[in-house]
C-alpha cells in the first residue's frame, strides 16, 4: 500500500505531490499504446471497479511497465446507491445488485453480520493486485438523515478486518467523503465527521466535492482551500478527488492537500445533482467530443474550438504545445494525441512544482505558472473569432482568472501575515498496515 506523508511530517522540504491519474471509461486503448511507447509516465491510478474487466490488459501493462505503480481501486459503491447512476455504466461492478434491478442499499454493509458485497471487493482487490481500495464513500447531503457516514465507518473498519484476515495487510484502505461543496464551509458538521472519523483505520483521507472542480469561481475556492484545512487535524494525507486545472494546482501549491486525483482531460470536476433522480430515457448518441485543457483557459476547450483558435493570426501560437519532448509537431500532434498531451503536462507541471520548496510553492505558483497562464488568457479574450459564443467565453474567462489571481494573492498574504506556512506532502512506500485504535 503507498503511503502519502502527512500534514504532520517533518520530511523534506521538497516533498511529491501524490498524483492520481483515474482511468475512466472509455479511451484505454489509447493508454495501453501510451504505456508501450513509454509515454504515461504515471505511479498512481485509480480503476473504476466497473471498468476493470475491459481495461484488464492495461492493467496488466502498468503492473509490468513500472515497478511499484499503485492501483487503486474505485469500488462506486457511492454510484451504485444512487437512483440517477446504478443502472448506468457502474452496474458492471463485480458487486452491483443490477440483475436484481436494485441499488446497493444501506442493508448490503450490515453491522451485525458478515457483508458479502465487502467480502467481494476484499477478494477482488487480492485477485487483482490492487494496492489499495478506495472505501464505500457514499453521498452525504447537507442535512440529511441519511445514516451512510456510520455505515461506511463501519465498513471501512470491516474491510480493514477482512483484509487482514486473509493475509492481505500490504492492501491499504482509504476513506472516500463524497459531499456538496457547500457542506465543507459548515464546520459545525464538518466538525461532527472528523470526530467520527478519529481513529478510523484508514491510509488517506479522498474528498470529493460536489460542484466543485476546475471550473470553480474565485470566493468558492477560496472557502474550499480554507475549508480543507480543517481536515489536517486527523493526520491523514488529504486527496482532492475529481479536481484539475488551475485550481487543482492551486489547492497542491498552497499545501491545501497532499495529492490530486483527476481524469486524462475528463473527471475535473464533481457534480452529484444527475445522482439523484431516475436517468431520463437514452437519446441518440453521437460520442462525446474531445475535450482538452490549454494554457489559460480555466476549462477545456473542444479540438474544434481550439482549431477556430488556431486559425486565427496569433492564436496557433497560444495554443499549440511547445514542448517538443511531448508534441513533436506542434499543434497537429497535438490533436492527433490529446491524451499523450494531457498526460505529460499535467505530469510535468507536479514535477516543476515538488522542485520548489513547500514554504515557498504559493508565491511560485502565483509568479510563475499563474501569471504565464493569466498572460495567456488575456492574449486570448483579445482574439478576432470567427466563433461569437466561443470568444464571448475566451473574454469571461481572461476576467475570472483575474480575480482568481487576486483572490489567491489576497489568501497568500493573509496566510504570511499569520505566519501560518503551507504545509505539502507525499510518496507511498509500501509498510505493513499500522495498527489504529478503532472508534467504534
Amino acid at each position: 500500500m503507498s503511503k502519502i506523508v502527512p500534514f504532520h511530517s517533518n520530511a523534506s522540504a521538497h516533498r511529491e505531490i501524490g498524483h492520481y491519474v483515474r482511468l475512466g471509461d472509455t479511451g484505454h486503448k489509447i493508454l495501453e499504446d501510451l504505456v508501450a511507447e513509454g509515454r504515461f509516465p504515471v505511479q498512481r491510478v485509480v480503476v473504476d471497479a466497473s471498468s476493470h474487466l475491459q481495461q484488464a490488459q492495461l492493467i496488466e501493462a502498468l503492473s509490468a511497465y513500472q515497478a511499484g505503480v499503485e492501483l487503486v481501486l474505485d469500488t462506486k459503491c457511492a454510484e451504485l446507491a444512487e437512483p440517477g447512476k446504478y443502472r448506468g455504466v457502474v452496474r458492471k461492478a463485480p458487486w452491483s445488485q443490477h440483475g436484481a434491478g436494485q441499488p446497493l442499499v444501506g442493508d448490503q454493509f450490515p453491522t451485525d453480520r458478515p457483508s458479502k458485497v465487502l467480502q467481494q471487493i476484499a477478494e477482488f482487490a487480492i485477485e487483482h493486485n490492487y494496492s489499495a481500495v478506495l472505501g464505500t464513500g457514499h453521498y452525504l447531503q447537507h442535512g440529511s438523515k441519511s445514516n451512510w457516514l456510520e455505515l461506511d465507518i463501519q465498513a471501512c473498519i470491516r474491510l480493514v478486518e477482512l483484509l487482514d484476515r486473509l493475509g492481505a495487510a500490504h492492501i491499504g484502505v482509504d476513506y472516500s467523503l463524497v459531499v456538496p461543496h457547500t457542506l465543507l464551509s459548515d464546520h459545525q458538521e464538518c466538525a461532527k465527521i472528523i470526530d467520527r472519523l478519529q481513529g478510523v483505520p484508514f491510509q488517506n483521507l479522498w474528498i470529493r466535492a460536489s460542484g466543485f472542480g476546475a471550473d470553480a469561481k474565485p470566493l468558492t475556492t477560496q472557502r474550499y482551500l480554507r475549508s480543507l484545512t480543517q481536515f489536517h487535524q486527523l493526520q491523514k494525507p488529504v486527496i482532492a478527488d475529481y479536481l484539475g486545472g488551475l485550481v487543482g494546482y492551486a489547492c497542491a501549491a498552497f499545501g491545501a492537500v497532499s495529492g490530486i486525483s483527476q481524469g486524462i482531460g475528463e473527471r475535473q470536476r464533481f457534480d452529484a445533482k444527475p445522482w439523484l433522480n431516475p436517468p431520463p430515457p437514452p437519446k441518440e448518441s453521437f460520442g462525446r467530443a474531445v475535450r482538452m485543457s490549454i494554457p489559460g483557459v480555466q476549462t477545456s476547450l473542444t479540438k474544434q474550438e481550439i482549431s477556430t483558435v488556431a486559425a486565427t493570426p496569433a492564436g496557433r501560437r497560444l495554443v499549440a504545445c511547445r514542448d517538443r519532448n511531448c508534441c513533436e509537431n506542434g499543434l497537429t500532434t497535438m490533436l492527433e494525441n490529446p491524451r499523450r498531451h494531457a498526460i505529460k503536462q499535467t505530469t510535468s507541471a507536479f514535477e516543476r512544482m515538488e522542485k520548489i520548496p513547500v514554504a515557498n510553492r504559493p508565491r511560485d505558483f502565483l509568479g510563475g505558472m499563474f501569471e504565464e497562464e493569466l498572460r495567456t488568457a488575456s492574449e486570448l479574450a483579445r482574439l478576432r473569432l470567427n466563433d461569437q459564443k466561443l470568444s464571448k467565453r475566451l473574454k469571461a474567462n481572461g476576467q475570472t482568472l483575474g480575480r482568481l489571481f487576486s483572490t489567491l494573492e489576497n489568501l497568500l498574504i493573509e496566510r504570511e501575515n499569520s505566519g501560518l506556512q503551507p504545509r505539502q506532502v507525499p510518496k507511498r512506500a509500501f509498510p505493513a498496515r499500522a495498527t489504529e485504535s478503532k472508534k467504534q
